[in-house]
């Protein structure tokens, strides 16, 4: 376990507050503040609260996306799974992972998107998905956008 983090239950790490919470650390602002605050040097500033570091979030509360790009209607396909749907289709269409599939073949559309609350489910989902057959993949897409548009501007920035 990494230093100032607390076990939640076995899937599910935080550190010792939630992500959400951008309020000082109470502990650290009470244990800085200076035993001669309130004595002849009140006139002086108390210490900020310090920032305690960056906040990591539950893996299990996260969303999570696995999608399928393309290049063209019935094009060639690449499924993958991330945690940042928008970063990654940027990624894929400005070809910036050098020497990738989607980079090789030009997929840059995205055309199927499937939100999960957790990485585990979408990782799971995702390893399902690259068994199946061509024509699967082809009838969830036909299902969700029958006309195979780019979803990539629709994604809520």
């Amino acid at each position: 376990m990494n230093a100032g983090m607390t076990a939640v239950d076995d899937n599910c790490w935080w550190q010792s507050r939630p992500p959400w919470d951008d309020s000082p650390n109470e502990a650290l602002v009470h244990s800085q503040t200076p035993s001669w605050q309130g004595s002849s040097h009140a006139g002086l500033a108390a210490p900020k609260p310090i920032d305690d570091g960056p906040r990591l979030r539950c893996a299990r509360h996260m969303a999570a996306y696995v999608y399928i790009m393309t290049d063209k209607k019935n094009g060639t396909l690449y499924l993958g799974v991330t945690n940042d749907i928008a970063r990654r289709a940027f990624e894929h269409r400005e070809g910036l992972v050098i020497g990738s599939f989607t980079e090789r073949y030009g997929l840059k559309r995205l055309v199927w998107v499937e939100v999960h609350d957790n990485i585990a489910a979408a990782i799971q989902r995702e390893r399902t998905m690259k068994h199946w057959p061509r024509a699967w993949k082809v009838r969830l897409i036909h299902e969700q956008n029958p006309e195979w548009d780019d979803l990539y501007e629709q994604l809520n920035w």
